[in-house]
């Protein structure tokens, strides 16, 4: 009966997708267009060098994902070519903009077995990657909001109207929650119990607490990389002081898990940028925000392709074969 109804359980998925992404398009065209004479009345002024900084700090982001990716591996036991693995990781995320929100994993699990990865190790860790991710966006939105100007306080995230010294014990104790969370034994459960929900059989986490934190704090060091690059993307349309650098490394951080943990919305199509814009226009024109917020979507899908270029330029290079043994 369950694996009769599945195909309608997907499509209803799909349906309900497809209506969500459709009001976040109707939503932000009626508010371009309320605002367009803000838009198309604002000064702009392009700063190209600065643009390009960005999308070579992207991709330098990009190869550091890639490369965590592998050493990862290794904690799973499976011994993989530092190329190949790059390989994979940078052709499996152009999947990430097919619908069903799940083709990159996908991808990534399939190009790995071509390149002789085990799919179980493959697919842990994924799923290992994705806690640690979370985990690290956190922790960099946190840290950030010590760096907020204090002008900045009348907004909802400072509506408890704490001073910063509260502030440094309340995000002391969360980033520890979340490290908490990463506790193998506790992340497996986790992990088991969203697999339960979807059918699949349980799994077993061949990690250790350290190997766990090593991975989270790289991922936290890449989060601070990508919001140095929206820092330089923002700073190419509208001066910002070096101070700003980690609110809005905290901004983006934010806006991504946000959009991450709504898992029925694409990517976070709309909402990131929504949580975007509501944020930076404490610091910059609301034209600023707004573009800039919906540009940066641009120029992350950019880095991406060219990283899927530099994904299938490394397919000419001669990998050694790796043995393939289950988990």
């Amino acid at each position: 009966m369950m694996e009769t109804l599945r195909p309608f359980g997907r499509s209803f998925v799909r349906l309900g997708q497809a209506l969500v992404v459709g009001l976040i398009v109707f939503f932000w065209g009626r508010s371009l267009w309320a605002n367009w004479a803000q838009l198309r009345g604002y000064q702009w002024e392009v700063r190209p060098a600065l643009l390009g900084a960005s999308l070579l700090v992207l991709l330098f982001q990009m190869m550091l994902l890639a490369l965590i990716w592998w050493w990862s591996l290794r904690f799973f036991g499976q011994q993989a070519d530092l190329l190949a693995a790059m390989r994979v990781w940078l052709l499996a995320q152009i999947a990430r903009y097919l619908p069903g929100g799940v083709w990159d994993t996908v991808g990534r699990v399939y190009l790995g077995g071509q390149a002789g990865f085990s799919h179980a190790r493959t697919g842990l860790s994924v799923a290992v990657e994705m806690a640690t991710e979370t985990v690290a966006a956190a922790a960099v939105f946190l840290v950030s909001l010590l760096f907020w100007p204090k002008q900045s306080f009348h907004l909802p995230i400072s509506a408890l109207r704490l001073q910063i010294g509260h502030w440094m014990w309340v995000i002391a104790g969360l980033i520890v929650l979340g490290l908490v969370m990463l506790y193998p034994p506790l992340l497996e459960r986790v992990l088991n119990f969203g697999l339960r929900l979807r059918g699949r059989p349980a799994i077993r986490l061949p990690l250790h607490y350290r190997d766990v934190l090593a991975l989270t704090a790289c991922h936290f060091g890449a989060r601070w990389l990508v919001g140095a690059g929206f820092y330089l993307f923002v700073c190419a349309f509208v001066p910002l002081s070096a101070a700003l650098l980690p609110v809005t490394a905290g901004i983006f951080a934010v806006a991504w898990l946000i959009g991450f943990l709504i898992v029925f919305v694409p990517m976070g199509l709309g909402v990131r940028e929504g949580v975007m814009t509501a944020l930076l226009v404490v610091f910059v024109p609301l034209p600023v925000a707004t573009v800039t917020a919906l540009g940066f979507r641009v120029w992350i899908s950019l880095r991406d392709i060219v990283g899927a270029g530099v994904g299938l330029a490394l397919r000419r290079c001669p990998v050694p074969p790796i043995p393939n043994s289950p988990i």
